[in-house]
C-alpha cells in the first residue's frame, strides 16, 4: 500500500464490511439550524487531527468563556429537545455551539474527568474547573421536561448526550454509507487548507462512530489521508509504513512540505522580477534610436 499509486476502496479495508447496519430510515427536520456567531474567533481552536491531543488547562477555558460575550448568542441558538422528531435539528445545534464555545470535547467524551492527584492543589482545582464546565454544558443542552426526567439519573454531560443518543438519534445504512465514502472517496483540493481536509476525515469517521457503525482505526484513516493526496504531495510521506504510520506525522510532514513551497515561491519572485526589469530596460534602449 505504500505504492504511490495507491487508490483504496472499501473492498480493500476488511473493517468497513462490518459497519453497514438495517435501520429505519431517519426523520428528517423541516427546520434550518441556526448557527452561532462566525465573525469572531473560536475561544479555543480545537481542530485535532488525532485522540492524542493534549486537554486544555480548564480554568483558562472557564475564564475566556465568562469573558467571550458572544456565547449567550450561540448557545440561545439550541432549541428545546423534545424527541425524535427535532433530535437532529437539536443535536447539531448543540454540537455547532459547544464547538464555538471550545469546550465540545467535554460533551462528547475526548476531554474525560481528569483524575485529582493527593496533595496537588493543581490537580484539585483542574478537576474541579472541568466539573463546572461540564455542569454548565448540563444546564444549556435545553431538554423538555420530559426528556430530561429520562436522563436525571446520569450526572455527566457526556453520560446524557449518550443516553439521548441511543433514545432519540435516528439511525440508517444509508447514513453511514454516505460517511464511509466521505471518508474513502473524498480527495484533497489544494485549493483548500490541508488541515481542513484532514478534520474533515476525522468528523465522518467519529459520526460514522456515533451512528452505531464501526469506525475506523487512526492509522486507516492516515493511510486513506495519504490516498488521497496529489502525487507531488504523496511522494513525501511513502517511505513510512502502513503499520506505523499517524495522522499527525502526515500533517507535520505535508504543512513542513507547503511552507518550504511557500518560501521558495516567496525567494524565487524577486529574482524573476529582476530580470524581467532588465530584459524591458534592454528592450527600451533598443527602441530609443536618436
Amino acid at each position: 500500500m505504500n505504492n504511490p499509486d495507491e487508490n483504496i476502496s472499501t473492498g480493500q479495508l476488511p473493517s468497513l464490511l462490518s459497519v453497514l447496519v438495517s435501520a429505519p430510515a431517519p426523520s428528517i427536520s423541516t427546520s434550518t439550524p441556526k448557527s452561532p456567531p462566525t465573525h469572531v474567533a473560536r475561544l479555543a481552536p480545537t481542530m485535532a487531527t488525532s485522540s492524542t491531543s493534549k486537554p486544555p488547562e480548564y480554568g483558562k477555558l472557564h475564564k475566556a468563556l465568562g469573558a467571550n460575550s458572544l456565547v449567550k448568542s450561540a448557545i440561545m441558538t439550541i432549541p428545546k429537545l423534545t424527541g425524535n422528531e427535532d433530535y437532529t435539528n437539536w443535536s447539531d445545534q448543540v454540537v455547532a455551539a459547544l464547538k464555538y464555545c471550545g469546550i465540545k470535547k467535554i460533551l462528547t467524551g475526548d476531554w474525560a474527568q481528569p483524575p485529582v492527584t493527593a496533595n496537588d492543589a493543581d490537580s484539585e482545582y483542574n478537576a474541579a474547573e472541568w466539573t463546572a464546565l461540564d455542569s454548565w454544558i448540563v444546564l444549556h443542552l435545553n431538554l423538555s421536561d420530559t426528556v430530561r426526567s429520562q436522563v436525571r439519573h446520569l450526572t455527566t454531560s457526556h453520560a446524557k448526550w449518550t443516553e439521548l443518543k441511543k433514545l432519540f438519534k435516528p439511525t440508517s445504512a444509508t447514513s453511514i454509507t454516505l460517511h464511509l465514502t466521505s471518508i474513502v472517496n473524498v480527495r484533497f483540493d489544494e485549493s483548500t487548507k490541508f488541515e481542513d481536509f484532514v478534520a474533515n476525515k476525522c468528523e465522518h469517521n467519529r459520526l460514522l462512530r456515533e451512528l452505531g457503525g464501526k469506525s475506523l482505526p487512526d492509522s486507516y484513516i492516515a493511510i486513506l489521508i495519504r490516498s488521497g493526496l496529489p502525487e507531488h504531495l504523496k511522494q513525501s510521506i511513502t517511505h513510512i509504513p502502513d503499520d506505523t504510520i499517524t495522522i499527525d506525522q502526515i500533517v507535520n510532514i505535508i504543512r513542513s512540505r507547503q511552507q518550504e513551497s511557500m518560501i521558495n515561491t516567496m525567494q524565487a519572485s524577486p529574482s524573476d522580477t529582476a530580470l524581467l526589469g532588465h530584459h524591458k530596460s534592454k528592450q527600451k534602449k533598443r527602441d530609443f534610436q536618436p
